[in-house]
């Protein structure tokens, strides 16, 4: 809490009873004795504020006798006093540090953390992240390690270069990398793992590995024939992604080339999508380069799978594709949906098809997509025809033909326009929100940067803008800049990192949260605005550090290259809105927490 009070009765004597409050780690941040007050019966009251929450807990000294007939001005020895009312500042859940840059790494031998390089925050507020580290013991090639934290502890998974029979490749196989961390259900979550060791080659040094509760197992790797295509081997795995209900993953895997799989692989059919579940077994293997194409006949085949798709909350993904016309000619690119478990395909959109609400206007490339929960895919996509010009030749649609934004729509009526996308994600069904640049009247570089709500009534609600008052700041801050922004897309909670301006320098930084799913989209809306969470040059405590000043902020949400998030790539916040942050302190001290929500 922020601040204590309490409310004595019949203090009789001095320097005898007190009020003491303590720091998560034992720290006394404060300690005064309680003014006597004359008469018998007497109320006394003690108080203390702090700027931030940093209170863990107090002592109460009341008098030096126990209650009973011994008072001092009955003649007793003693001072009886008893305590009547305490007040005190809202609870707030104490940022729970997972590391912090030169203390021991939990579990290694001789190694120290150095800098977290990427997290992805769990349902219940685990995490699984990578660190850099530091010492002997990560001397090397062992300076980075993969990291679980569950509800109360952190372990070590994976260090780079140290043997461990557990993977699934032999008792001397080694990690030499981990990346792109996703942990998008309890209890099940994956990494991206490069390998080495003997009998290692660049042809089978590659994995998605599972961690569940029982330790570390290989799901999907390269080397490993496919009976789902045709016993081809994955040569290459990237993207993978994670349902968040159901149990699945997808990986883009580039096939190696080869004359003994059936069919055999080259040039035209040596990329896929691969489904599988937490168990390694193949769920499907259809969106592959060369097969016929969902939704579309003549002949048509999928080109070149890419590394642009997403996962919804059941089982089905999107994804884009270039199509090879089966009568010849230039592939041109599409949107395409389908189910994890198989089946369920089709056609969400093609370049050259009429765009929704768009006039006389074609898509023309498809930059990014991702899924609803209700399985629909969400895309972003470029336009082009007689009614697409520079100002408007981009925008956001669903598959089931609607529009939901473009590029040079206004925000609000007579307000500003959108610019640029930069990111968007949707929540639940109709729910979409995207950060972006702005132009039009009144719009400058001071003021051109806004997260904004698509409701699901078609209106959009501003959420945060540049060169509006900072919520949360003192007044006279504004809003400078918006530096990241990720959202869960399961209850909308959402977080902006943002820089400030008209404070001093060592304040202008701040992050905040919010929840889209709150309030409605009429006169509640403002429920959904963000809250301030943490703001540059704050004192600041968690489980491990105690009133230290914030010197800066840092999040690294895993979002698309195309701006697409909700993906199902790991996320830094849950559907709880536990928030997954770096925090630098004095003497460049960083520490990587959890800031917990109210979920």
């Amino acid at each position: 809490v922020n601040g204590f009070g309490v409310v004595l009765c019949d203090v009789d004597l001095p320097n005898v009873s007190r009020v003491e409050c303590f720091a998560y780690d034992g720290e006394r941040l404060f300690s005064r004795n309680i003014l006597a007050s004359p008469g018998d019966g007497s109320l006394s009251f003690l108080g203390v504020a702090f700027e931030n929450p940093c209170v863990h807990s107090v002592r109460i000294f009341g008098g030096d006798t126990p209650l009973g007939p011994n008072d001092v001005t009955d003649g007793g020895a003693g001072d009886v006093v008893a305590l009547d009312d305490f007040v005190y500042g809202e609870p707030q859940p104490l940022p729970r540090s997972l590391a912090h840059t030169r203390y021991s790494a939990t579990g290694l031998v001789d190694a120290f953390y150095n800098i977290n390089t990427e997290l992805a925050v769990g349902p219940d507020g685990g995490a699984l992240f990578n660190m850099r580290l530091l010492g002997s013991g990560a001397s090397r090639g062992r300076n980075q390690a993969l990291f679980e934290a569950d509800q109360t502890l952190v372990n070590p998974i994976l260090q780079n270069r140290v043997p461990n029979p557990d993977l699934g490749y032999g008792p001397d196989a080694y990690a030499t990398n981990t990346n792109s961390p996703i942990s998008n259900q309890s209890g099940i979550a994956a990494v991206e793992t490069s390998m080495g060791g003997p009998g290692i080659t660049r042809f089978n040094n590659r994995c998605v590995m599972g961690i569940n509760p029982n330790g570390v197992s290989p799901l999907l790797c390269t080397g490993d024939p496919l009976v789902e295509l045709g016993n081809g081997e994955c040569l290459k795995i990237s993207s993978t992604a994670q349902c968040r209900v159901f149990d699945a993953y997808g990986s883009l895997c580039n096939l190696r080339r080869s004359s003994l799989p059936t069919p055999a692989v080259g040039p035209g059919n040596d990329s896929a999508l691969v489904m599988f579940d937490s168990h390694g077994n193949i769920l499907s293997a259809n969106a592959r380069e060369g097969e016929p194409t969902f939704g579309l006949g003549g002949g048509d085949t999928f080109g070149q799978c890419g590394s642009q798709f997403g996962m919804g909350q059941g089982d089905q993904f999107c994804f884009i594709n270039p199509v090879r016309p089966g009568a010849g000619g230039r592939a041109v690119p599409g949107v395409f949906f389908s189910q994890c478990t198989g089946g369920g395909d089709g056609l969400a959109a093609l370049s050259g098809q009429i765009a929704p609400g768009v006039g006389f206007a074609d898509y023309r490339q498809f930059i990014g997509t991702t899924c609803q929960a209700n399985d629909i895919c969400l895309f972003r996509s470029t336009l082009s025809g007689p009614d697409a010009n520079r100002g408007n030749n981009e925008g956001l649609f669903w598959q089931n033909f609607t529009k939901l934004i473009q590029k040079g729509e206004e925000i609000s009526p007579g307000g500003p326009m959108l610019n640029r996308i930069q990111t968007f994600c949707p929540i639940g069904n109709e729910q979409v929100i995207i950060q972006g640049l702005l132009r039009g009247p009144g719009v400058n570089r001071g003021n051109n940067q806004a997260v904004f709500l698509r409701q699901a009534d078609g209106d959009f609600q501003i959420l945060l803008r540049s060169g509006d008052p900072a919520p949360g700041a003192d007044p006279g801050a504004m809003v400078r800049n918006i530096q990241r922004v990720d959202v869960d897309p399961l209850n909308g909670n959402y977080t902006i990192l943002g820089g400030l301006k008209g404070v001093p320098p060592g304040e202008n930084q701040m992050l905040w949260r919010g929840q889209t799913t709150l309030g409605d989209d009429n006169a509640n809306e403002g429920e959904r605005l963000p809250n301030a969470v943490l703001q540059k040059g704050d004192f600041y405590s968690s489980t491990d550090t105690s009133e230290a000043i914030i010197r800066g902020l840092s999040i690294n949400p895993q979002t698309d290259r195309s701006g697409a998030c909700g993906r199902g790539a790991g996320q830094i916040i849950n559907q709880r809105g536990d928030i997954g942050c770096n925090v630098r302190t004095d003497g460049r001290e960083q520490e990587l927490v959890i800031l917990y929500g109210d979920g």
